[in-house]
């Protein structure tokens, strides 16, 4: 081996040995850190989405709620029957508050309302109930004939009309928003 050769093999064995003493004691041990950091990164974009999640779903919650009467009060259903029944153009002849009937975490409120109607008026009712802002539900329709003195029937209509009421959540009790 020539003199002129000797540097430039003390420069090949001084970056061999930089490069196992940098690759043992500063890659490696800083590539768990990297690793733990990747992990930590990933953890959090899962909560942040988690949250996002949880917080769509409150919002349909909270759409779902406000269709919903605010206590389980009959008189609530009655105003609303009311409301409707005008609309349709129907008059109501005999409202029947019923009992509410709970169900945990539910309240089953219901109503019988008596009235006459054609036809058409009963259909408006009812597309007037499905498509009301808040929850109501025909639980039972009965239809009858009354005989008047003309010998004529005369349509009559009973209905269990009801909704439900919910028990405010633990979230909106601790300020979820809800």
């Amino acid at each position: 081996m020539s003199l002129q050769q000797l540097p430039l093999l003390l420069s090949a064995i001084i970056v061999g040995m930089a490069s196992a003493v940098g690759y043992n004691y500063i890659y490696l041990p800083n590539q768990g850190r990297v690793s733990a950091i990747q992990a930590k990164i990933e953890e959090e974009r899962v909560t942040q989405q988690s949250q996002l999640e949880v917080g769509a779903l409150l919002d349909e919650y909270d759409g779902y709620r406000k269709r919903l009467p605010k206590a389980p009060d009959t008189s609530w259903l009655v105003q609303q029957a009311v409301t409707l029944s005008e609309q349709a153009g129907i008059q109501l002849e005999a409202i029947t508050q019923g009992n509410p009937q709970p169900s945990p975490p539910f309240t089953l409120i219901t109503i019988t309302l008596e009235f006459s109607a054609s036809y058409h008026e009963l259909g408006t009712f009812i597309d007037l109930i499905e498509r009301a802002p808040h929850f109501l539900q025909v639980e039972r329709l009965d239809i009858g004939l009354q005989q008047q003195d003309t010998g004529q029937g005369k349509p009559v209509m009973k209905m269990d009309l009801g909704t439900l009421s919910i028990q405010r959540s633990p979230l909106s009790q601790a300020g979820g928003g809800v």
